[in-house]
């Protein structure tokens, strides 16, 4: 829930800080279904308030309130994870990962933060980097087309490189291995690579309908490196680097994307 007025703001956060001119803030609820709610308890568990350079975290704490400010010119990745039920998104920085997590009900108003945040990030509106886009040789499925569509509703993105949902096969089996095969049943995601020519933009999808999008401005990519996985067949490692975190897929060995 979006927070436009100090009327808007929980009891408990409400002398911890002043809505400034150009602040974004938004309220994120406690997990609790409305019928398990008590007159008098905290139903919110974290404001978030963008700045015009920072970002603020205000998270209740077992009815304390913990802060903790975030430069946005520390963040040099995105992801965020999603199920049917709960996500999280994850600011990869020089010096860690910051997470928070949250209800899907919200997810609305997570997307507007985490574009928000996007666009604070990005230094540089173009590339020399010009990766090579690709024609699909098949349809996307039914769900990953509507994460496609969803994304591209106000920006336009080429497609880089795709893979379809598949089970993995192992090069090398024995007993245990089979048995825990067949009760796991394993498989590469689902991935599709999009680029808007200042990030690209990676959207996995699972075998149960998990997913992730992934956000990384190509000006802090350092490599992309692909090796062969040596456990699964037609498989590769993918380690997309960036200052000293990395963001690691499997992917089919055919994959296409590269860094020029």
């Amino acid at each position: 829930f979006e927070i436009k007025s100090p009327e808007d703001i929980p009891p408990l956060f409400i002398n911890h800080f002043t809505i400034l001119e150009n602040d974004y803030i938004v309220k994120i609820p406690v997990d609790i279904e409305r019928r398990n709610a008590k007159p008098g308890m905290d139903l919110y568990r974290l404001i978030i308030i963008l700045r015009d350079d920072l970002i603020l975290f205000l998270e209740n704490n077992k009815g304390y309130v913990e802060k903790k400010e975030l430069e946005y010119n520390n963040i040099i990745s995105i992801k965020n994870n999603n199920n049917l039920l709960t996500a999280n998104i994850e600011l990869y920085t020089f010096t860690g990962i910051v997470e928070f997590e949250y209800n899907v009900v919200s997810q609305k108003i997570v997307d507007k933060i985490r574009d928000a945040i996007r666009g604070k990030i990005i230094h540089s509106q173009t590339t020399k980097i010009d990766f090579k886009e690709i024609t699909l040789s098949a349809d996307l499925s039914y769900f990953m087309n509507n994460l496609l569509k969803k994304i591209s509703k106000n920006e336009i993105f080429k497609i880089i490189g795709f893979q379809d949902l598949k089970r993995l096969k192992r090069r090398k089996t024995n007993l245990v291995n089979i048995i825990k095969d067949s009760i796991l049943k394993p498989y590469k995601n689902s991935i599709l690579f999009l680029t808007n020519c200042r990030e690209v933009v990676i959207i996995s999808v699972t075998k149960d309908y998990e997913y992730s999008h992934i956000f990384i401005p190509i000006e802090n990519i350092s490599s992309i490196i692909q090796v062969e996985n040596f456990q699964y067949i037609n498989t590769n490692n993918m380690r997309i680097q960036f200052g000293d975190n990395s963001h690691q897929l499997l992917v089919d060995s055919d994959n296409p994307l590269k860094y020029p």
